[in-house]
């Protein structure tokens, strides 16, 4: 496709991600950017277990590309004391992309850090009953350990 005649999300989400790394010289964390990327990643692609390897790899890429973003920018969020806002981006991420352990875990942990435990219980649940019905597999040690923690806790 030419870009002079076609305009494709995908394109344009790469563009907007690519755009807000951290470059030698800027300051300024590229909220605005990271917002935009996020609003145009509409979610996964329908793979079928047949497809080319090379699209199951660009999918990976882009998806990866959109949790490195939410992560970034809930961090942000929560490292300038604003764990609302943090909460609400984790929480965004989770909606497109419900199997993402690492936003799970970074969810679970906020939560917890603001009293509110049995919401990080009720998330660690459902993650590990996604993971079972998708994929046949219990969550990693990492975000198990974390709600081993937070049921010490209750």
């Amino acid at each position: 496709l030419n870009a002079r005649y076609a305009w494709v999300d995908v394109w344009k989400f790469n563009h907007t991600v690519d755009g807000a790394k951290p470059f030698p010289g800027k300051t300024d964390f590229p909220v605005k950017a990271l917002e935009s990327a996020i609003e145009l990643y509409g979610g996964g692609f329908q793979i079928e277990p047949d497809e080319n390897p090379w699209v199951v790899l660009f999918y990976e890429g882009v998806r990866e590309k959109y949790i490195n973003a939410v992560a970034s920018l809930g961090s942000h969020w929560e490292k300038s004391g604003d764990a609302g806002r943090a909460i609400g981006c984790y929480r965004k991420g989770i909606a497109v992309e419900s199997l993402s352990e690492e936003l799970y875990q970074r969810l679970m942990v906020l939560l917890e850090k603001q009293g509110r435990s049995g919401e990080a219980l009720v998330l660690y649940k459902r993650l590990e009953k996604g993971l079972e019905e998708v994929f046949g597999i219990a969550p990693s040690p990492r975000t198990k350990n974390i709600y081993l923690s937070l049921s010490a806790g209750k």
